[in-house]
């Protein structure tokens, strides 16, 4: 009973230490929420895991979801999961995801395409229908809990791969599996706790007390074991709790509820030696009902000592060395019960919910505070600094506050109630001077009141002074209240004139140079003062004014100042001005005491997120914050590189009134509804992750990609008529995949290199399209960038190669060349043979005119002089010369035309030489009573003879028939003309007196060439000629020569020509005479 006694008195006061701990922050965290409309597959989350590629797996009712940051990729029926209702998540050594479901178990191999079903189903035993909890163990073993425990080893087959493995409690179902030390296995049963140990034995641990049995377990960074269950959560170092000796399977018979003792203070983790600690919720716990328990990513380095997340009905709360902290719907959760969570590598903190989606809970955001941390109204108009330091804030409804740390205290003076509004102002509504006083507008007076420190001191003092529309002022609306470094005090009016000034904090003067008017900008709305000392104002219709020495220099729109609403100026570490305007977006301006300053522009056209800006601060790293009226932009003066904080960051409201810098260096944020805190030095700044390919489409077709994506794609052929491709990519980045940026490139390969191009300007698409691309290969490259534009990660590549069209081959492309090449040799081969039949042309005519033409006109010359020298002594010689002359100039004239129907082109044909050779034969045969009998194909005047040939064939038949004529003494002729395969015939017979034996080697020693001359003659056309002559019984001469010399392929119609030649020679047809 003692003993009962002094356990409740250590817990009650354990309960009285949580209590004095744990008073509320109120705080609202930055909390996003991700739900079906995002999405996600279901709003009932089960579980989440994280696997080894940074995909964040999201188990729940209605499906399996995978986050990579922006994108959620969902898993039903179709995708091959046998039950929407997911239960757990696990990842294999080779990159495998294993799924558990209500209708079993599944698994997603790496290689898996998307296209098809991607998971596949594993079989479990008979009677087994669900799993529950999934672990691999580090021999790569899968435990699978729920109706039993099963054993799963994935490189094993047949019986080998799926055991049963029974279990010492009666009732067996499997609720929680946890690692233990050299193969060992923690299993939570409803019925009791126990070890497996890896040589198969168990060691069971009754748990006892509101617990009763275990139904969650999970061990964390500093090797403690936590066992929880509907009643609480029990905490003992895992080491000493298995080291413990049993008998059998009942082991020792103390329960873990009755060694165990509460904390003595918040976050009191159990030591080595084996003592027993139990959280519920009268020592930190949210609630008593759990969902369940996992441990945090423990800290970094050697000696990092861990904790636990602990999932309750009223919220998350975290259990670790650092003491314990709870997260619930004040501090912005949707909602309490919180079924999973999970804190990644960067701090950020997953929670999914029981019917209200995930939540994301970033370690660096913003810090929301409200009308629950005691602010009087949620929009915060004005932030300046309380005397000594700490944080004044007015609100919309003119109340003034003070910051404890912790909470929003009204400090409002009382002399100023039940009326203490005043009209409109925001911003340099009010402001505590260098002495610590305080000056304030309300009830139609500025009002000055004496130091005070703390803060709270001025709720109850009396105004010092007082300046009112009796005592000088313009007005009684303030709108703006500045103090100069001289001490003067400045003050904007909606009146007219709207500026005056309180020299030394005392005496009122007036500002004639600003009357109110357009001309000078209207009412000032913004005051900042130079390091020169120069007073600077902007307006409420815009422009801006420089005081230098009580001389008033304004500048406008022609002079680079942003237009309109001027909101807010300051001046940073720098000296830099900065100027915010309602619609041109920011300004700087860097030597602001410079006689013609010069307006550096930042608008949307730079990276702001909108034109409509209304406050700027600094921070110490000397980024520039911008609030505008759709959240926060922050600048980087050096590289020019801005980023974007929304709500999404877990600002209150995305429109910003009011940014202020603190002593302490954080940042401030009035919103319409809220207050905003910012602390850029524990801001986290994650590397950017690697870059996966997730899908590659070809003319829209997609191309095989697993569906967990590559870091490498290729080689892909791309056919030339659809070359039009797009790569999908992703870095997975679950904390900041929205602030992610990627560049790609596209190495193109060619035969002098590598040819780079430059990176493409960062950009959040993920999607990059080539619409057409030339024929080559490529290398296509993606990186990602961090929001400030560094790269890092892996970079993902796909290699591919656009094949060319046919005529771009290389067999193509030679073939071609071969042509043109055989092409080029037969035109030279071609010219060079006209160039070779001109000039035997040339050398015949020459020959023609030398042989024939001239020796004829030197006979007739040599004649002509014989007859004249001898007309007087012998006439009759003289008229014989002259008939010889006649016959010379009548054969001159002869052989001239044959010179010039030889080489005229438009006598190339057969025809012609058959008109020509017949009107020879006739004119010399029928003079000397020859008959003649002539015959020649039909169609001869179509048939194409090379001019060699035509003049050869001619002139053999013409010297046959002029021998006929002078020599046979025959009274029957007969020539003939014919074509047959390529080959042209001529022949000439008589029935004279024929050759008489001897004859010819007469001529020839006589010196008369005509035979001889005749063979040569053919020769030369490629020709021959055979004569056969019988004495007494008549001569004939054949003359053949082939047609392979036509230059103008015309041989298929002279083949045509030649078959019909025959044909009329068959049927009688071929002319004659």
């Amino acid at each position: 009973m003692a003993a009962d006694r002094a356990l409740r008195g250590a817990r009650l006061l354990a309960a009285l230490s949580f209590v004095l701990a744990l008073a509320a922050r109120a705080e609202r965290l930055p909390v996003k929420l991700y739900d079906t409309s995002d999405g996600l597959a279901g709003d009932a989350v089960q579980n989440l895991f994280r696997d080894s590629r940074g995909f964040l797996w999201i188990a729940t009712s209605s499906g399996l979801s995978r986050f990579d940051g922006q994108i959620f990729r969902n898993y039903e029926g179709a995708e091959g999961l046998p039950s929407p209702r997911i239960h757990d998540v696990a990842e294999g050594p080779d990159g495998s995801i294993w799924v558990a479901t209500a209708g079993g178990l599944a698994r997603l191999a790496p290689e898996a395409d998307a296209a098809s079903g991607p998971f596949v189903v594993e079989p479990l035993p008979d009677g087994v229908a669900a799993a529950q909890r999934l672990l691999f163990d580090a021999s790569g073993i899968l435990w699978i809990g729920g109706e039993r425990l099963l054993r799963l080893d994935p490189g094993a087959s047949g019986e080998a791969r799926l055991k049963t493995i029974a279990l010492p409690v009666a009732q067996g179902n499997v609720e929680g599996l946890a690692p233990g030390s050299n193969g060992a296995l923690w299993i939570a049963t409803w019925e009791a706790l126990l070890l497996r140990r890896a040589d198969g034995t168990f060691r069971r641990f009754e748990v006892g007390g509101p617990v009763a049995g275990a139904s969650m377990l999970a061990v964390d960074a500093g090797e403690r074991l936590w066992v929880g269950g509907p009643g609480g959560l029990f905490a003992v170092a895992a080491a000493a709790l298995a080291a413990e000796s049993g008998s059998g399977d009942t082991g020792d018979s103390r329960s873990l509820h009755a060694r165990a003792r509460p904390p003595v203070f918040p976050g009191e983790m159990p030591g080595p030696s084996g003592e027993v600690l139990f959280y519920d919720a009268a020592t930190g716990l949210a609630d008593n009902f759990l969902y369940m328990v996992k441990p945090d990513r423990g800290g970094d380095g050697e000696g990092a000592t861990g904790g636990v997340w602990v999932g309750t009905r009223a919220g998350v709360t975290h259990l670790g060395a650092g003491g314990v902290r709870t997260i619930g719907v004040a501090e912005g959760l949707a909602e309490g019960a919180q079924m999973a969570v999970l804190e990644d590598d960067e701090g950020t903190l997953w929670l999914g919910s029981e019917s209200r989606g995930l939540s994301r809970l970033r370690p660096s955001g913003f810090v929301a505070f409200g009308e629950a941390d005691g602010l009087e109204g949620d929009r915060a108009t004005t932030l300046f600094d309380a005397p000594g330091g700490g944080l004044l804030v007015v609100t919309g409804s003119k109340e003034l506050h003070s910051f404890d740390g912790r909470r929003f205290e009204r400090i409002t003076p009382r002399a100023l109630f039940p009326r203490h509004g005043s009209g409109w102002g925001w911003n340099q509504f009010a402001l505590v001077d260098r002495r610590g006083r305080l000056w304030y507008p309300a009830h139609g007076a500025l009002s000055r009141f004496v130091p005070a420190t703390p803060p709270g001191r001025f709720r109850d003092a009396p105004p010092e002074r007082q300046w009112t529309p009796a005592s000088g002022l313009p007005g009684p609306d303030v709108f703006r209240v500045f103090e100069d470094r001289r001490g003067d005090i400045w003050v904007s009016l909606i009146a007219s004139p709207p500026l005056v000034k309180i020299v030394g904090g005392e005496r009122l003067e007036a500002v004639p140079q600003v009357r109110g008017g357009a001309a000078t900008g209207g009412a000032p709305t913004a005051f900042a003062e130079d390091r020169a000392g120069n007073l600077w104002m902007g307006f409420y219709v815009g422009g801006l004014a420089r005081v230098r020495d009580g001389i008033f220099t304004f500048f406008g729109e022609a002079s680079g100042v942003p237009p309109g609403f001027v909101s807010d100026l300051f001046l940073d570490h720098a000296g830099s001005l900065w100027i915010t305007t309602t619609s041109g977006g920011i300004a700087q301006v860097e030597r602001p005491e410079a006689a013609q300053p010069e307006f550096r522009r930042y608008r949307t056209s730079e990276g702001l997120t909108t034109d409509s800006t209304r406050c700027v601060t600094e921070d110490r790293a000397g980024r520039i914050y911008v609030g505008t009226s759709r959240g926060i932009d922050r600048i980087d003066p050096e590289t020019g590189r801005v980023r974007a904080f929304s709500t999404d960051d877990g600002l209150p409201n995305n429109l910003v009134f009011a940014c202020h810098t603190a002593a302490d260096g954080r940042l401030w944020f009035g919103t319409l509804h809220g207050l905003a805190r910012f602390d850029p030095e524990a801001e986290a700044l994650p590397d950017p992750p690697d870059v996966l390919i997730t899908a590659v489409r070809i003319d829209g077709q997609s191309e095989p990609v697993p569906d967990l994506g590559l870091h490498e794609v290729g080689p892909l052929r791309i056919a030339p008529d659809r070359n039009a491709l797009e790569i999908d990519y992703a870095g997975v980045a679950i904390g900041a995949g929205r602030d992610l940026l990627f560049q790609y490139r596209v190495l193109a390969s060619g035969a002098s290199g590598d040819v780079e191009d430059g990176w493409s300007p960062p950009s959040p698409a993920r999607s990059a399209q080539f619409p057409r691309l030339a024929s080559g290969s490529y290398r296509f490259e993606v990186r990602a960038l961090s929001h400030d534009g560094t790269p890092g990660g892996r970079a993902a590549g796909v290699l591919f190669r656009v094949l060319p069209p046919f005529w771009q081959r290389p067999w193509f492309v030679a073939l071609a060349v071969g042509i043109c090449a055989l092409a080029a040799w037969f035109a030279v081969r071609l010219r060079v043979a006209r160039l070779l039949a001109v000039e035997r042309a040339r050398t015949r005519i020459a020959s023609d005119l030398h042989d024939d033409v001239g020796s004829s006109l030197s006979r007739i010359g040599i004649l002509g002089e014989l007859a004249r020298q001898r007309v007087q002594a012998s006439p009759v010689e003289a008229e014989q010369m002259l008939g010889e002359i006649g016959r010379e100039a009548r054969e001159l004239v002869e052989a001239t035309s044959d010179i010039v129907w030889a080489v005229d082109p438009h006598r190339d044909d057969l025809g012609s030489l058959v008109v020509r050779l017949r009107r020879f034969a006739l004119d010399l045969l029928e003079a000397r009573g020859v008959e003649l009998e002539f015959s020649a194909p039909a169609a001869a005047h179509e048939i194409v003879l090379p001019p060699e040939v035509r003049r050869a064939f001619y002139l053999c038949l013409k010297e046959s028939i002029h021998n006929v004529a002078k020599h046979s003494n025959s009274g029957r002729a007969r020539v003939s003309i014919a074509l047959s395969e390529g080959v042209l015939h001529g022949e000439v017979s008589d029935d004279g007196t024929g050759i008489p034996a001897g004859r010819p080697a007469e001529a020839e020693a006589a010196g008369r060439r005509g035979l001889p001359g005749l063979h040569r003659r053919a020769e030369s056309a490629g020709g021959r000629v055979s004569i056969e002559s019988v004495p007494g019984r008549g001569t004939k001469v054949e003359v053949t020569m082939p047609l392979t010399g036509d230059r103008r392929d015309r041989s298929a119609r002279n083949e045509r020509l030649d078959r019909r030649t025959s044909h009329d020679r068959a049927t009688g047809d071929g002319g004659g005479s």
